[in-house]
């Protein structure tokens, strides 16, 4: 008799065990549909807002226009791209020291001026070292003409080395003479707006040098009082 008891006692531990599962497993099942149905239910919602939108935009003379990749030679300056396109691209854009040696090169080997010009205008608007490096290997590098475009874009501050070159290899040198002017015009601008402008090798320039220097600074001067 007790065997028997135990033994009804266990199927209805397992009948209420397996009765409780089925229970659970239903739950489960139905919140899965229902997550599922969610999902489905916002992926409708945000069509039918998307196709709203679009109908709205439309109904406004909104177009959608198809646009390809830019080229990555004209992203990349590239100095073989077509001089047209490379001179649109330097100029509607703002350029980092990334981009030095592209603007560079461009300057050496492009075949139109103005694409030099800009090019030029686009070195000449960064600062560093480097910059002041490359300048003065294209004016070293490049004709008359594109030598007083890159001469205006040197800062020369103290002893800089945009200084030292200005001084050594324009002002001193007899062959460079068609720039001097330029040259001085540089350094007295630079002596009058930067007051704490100790450029040393200024010493080094022959006496009617410094004579014309002192000139243009006085002129300088003079400008900004009236």
């Amino acid at each position: 008799m007790k065997k028997i008891i135990i033994t009804l006692s266990l199927l209805t531990f397992v009948l209420v065990y397996l009765s409780k599962s089925k229970d659970e497993k239903i739950v489960l099942d139905t919140n899965k549909k229902k997550s599922s149905l969610d999902i489905t239910t916002n992926r409708e919602v945000l069509k039918t807002i998307l196709k709203k939108s679009t109908k709205q935009f439309t109904n406004q003379g909104w177009k959608q226009a198809v646009t390809t990749a830019p080229d990555d030679n004209l992203v990349n300056l590239s100095p073989n791209f077509d001089e047209k396109l490379l001179a649109n691209q330097i100029s509607s854009n703002i350029f980092s020291e990334n981009d030095l040696e592209h603007l560079y090169q461009i300057v050496l080997t492009s075949k139109e001026y103005k694409t030099k010009f800009l090019a030029i205008e686009a070195i000449g608007e960064m600062e560093g070292i480097k910059r002041d490096k490359l300048l003065i290997e294209l004016f070293q590098q490049s004709k008359d003409k594109l030598k007083k475009d890159i001469l205006r874009h040197f800062r020369p501050t103290e002893n800089n080395q945009a200084a030292k070159f200005i001084i050594n290899n324009i002002l001193l040198n007899v062959d460079e003479h068609k720039f001097h002017s330029d040259a001085l015009d540089l350094l007295a601008s630079n002596q009058v707006f930067f007051a704490d402008n100790d450029i040393k090798l200024i010493n080094k320039l022959p006496v009617h040098l410094k004579k014309i220097l002192n000139t243009k600074i006085s002129s300088v001067k003079s400008a900004l009082l009236n």
